[in-house]
């Protein structure tokens, strides 16, 4: 049996924007012997639904000293984190060596760069974002100097960081095609897969009284800006409106009907309660998870021209995802022809994205054996 290796340092979690790591465990497992090992290089965030998939081989390796590599220069605020992770190569590669490990996937962009040095019959680096693509599209959306001035540092940056990483790597996995290499020479070596594996949920018909909800991580800059941006004018959508997410930035002052409720235990059942989620993001890389989720629970998405590009960039394209830059209109016009349709209208807008995503991951899955076989 092949073995894989994973490696991370994050949990799984079936929650957030990272879901990728979980699904991806129990994938490999259907047909590989998989390892996971966390490197710890800092305090691990300790949020809700931390798993494992049955059957996985679970380690953690302690990043405590520093191992200086002048190109984790490239990224100068993750620099100190880089040397950490780097400082855990040794003691890894060891760990690869004892138990026969055929496959190594690097799991963030962190540790894709700092251990890319890792010696395996095939090595894949996974969740890659475009620093480039998010400044650009920072200083799009703001014109803001700062911006364009960043986006000219990333542009030859990030170009460097690819030539790295594909010197190092038999196989780079984006999440989205808008962030991966356009390069002809680098197009064996990429594949995209994107978020949006949690099971389809049975549709609903009970009643939903909340009618708009958003909900992020709010200390994630796309995220704060863009509720910064809409939250004063809130009080014009007719219906109740939460906020849910942690770290709302301090000094936001929302109208009456729209309730700030922070980190809640049941984000689902909120979800489950909307007509309408609201996802006010302007700028960024990747793809929206929030969009996915939404639409898992029979929300309409009502959100900007920039996120439904990207997804319609990447073959998702859905009558239940509505874009305005004006949110706030956009909403009350959903709101207006509102119907049971509505949701069952997003419930099966999120079944096709699935089995898109779905057929993806088992994809991935064959390609990284292929490699395996093919270096036999």
């Amino acid at each position: 049996m092949e073995k894989v290796l994973f490696i991370s340092t994050l949990l799984p979690t079936k929650l957030g924007g990272m879901r990728s790591l979980y699904y991806n465990l129990a994938e490999f497992s259907k047909r590989s012997e998989v390892h996971f090992i966390l490197a710890r290089c800092g305090p691990v965030e300790k949020r809700m639904l931390f798993s494992l998939p049955k059957g996985i081989i679970y380690s953690e390796i302690d990043c405590r000293r520093l191992s200086a590599d002048p190109s984790s220069l490239l990224f100068p605020l993750q620099f100190k984190a880089m040397a950490r992770i780097r400082s855990a190569q040794g003691k890894i590669q060891e760990y690869i060596c004892k138990n026969k490990i055929d496959a190594v996937i690097l799991h963030s962009m962190d540790v894709t760069f700092a251990l890319r040095g890792l010696k395996a019959k095939v090595k894949a680096g996974y969740q890659l974002d475009s620093f480039s693509r998010y400044y650009l599209s920072k200083w799009r959306a703001s014109h803001s100097p700062v911006a364009f001035l960043l986006a000219a540092i990333q542009l030859p940056l990030y170009a460097i960081i690819e030539r790295v990483l594909f010197r190092n790597y038999d196989l780079l996995s984006y999440v989205s095609k808008s962030d991966a290499s356009s390069r002809p020479s680098d197009s064996g070596k990429i594949f995209v897969l994107s978020q949006g594996r949690d099971p389809p949920l049975p549709k609903s018909s009970s009643r939903r009284d909340i009618s708009a909800t958003l909900f992020g991580r709010w200390e994630h800059p796309p995220n704060r800006d863009g509720l910064q941006r809409i939250a004063g004018r809130l009080g014009k959508i007719k219906g109740k409106v939460k906020i849910i997410g942690p770290n709302l930035p301090q000094g936001i002052s929302f109208p009456p009907n729209a309730e700030p409720l922070g980190m809640v235990n049941d984000i689902d059942g909120y979800l489950s309660r909307s007509k309408v989620c609201i996802l006010p993001v302007w700028y960024g890389a990747g793809l929206q998870t929030k969009v996915f989720d939404a639409l898992r629970h029979g929300c309409v998405v009502a959100t900007t021209e920039f996120t439904k590009r990207t997804f319609e960039e990447n073959g998702f394209f859905a009558p239940s995802i509505v874009a305005s830059d004006d949110l706030v209109a956009c909403a009350n016009r959903i709101l207006k022809g509102y119907s049971q349709k509505s949701a069952l209208q997003a419930y099966s807008d999120y079944q096709s994205f699935y089995k898109i995503n779905n057929r993806r991951e088992k994809e991935y899955a064959r390609r990284i054996a292929a490699l395996i076989r093919r270096k036999h």
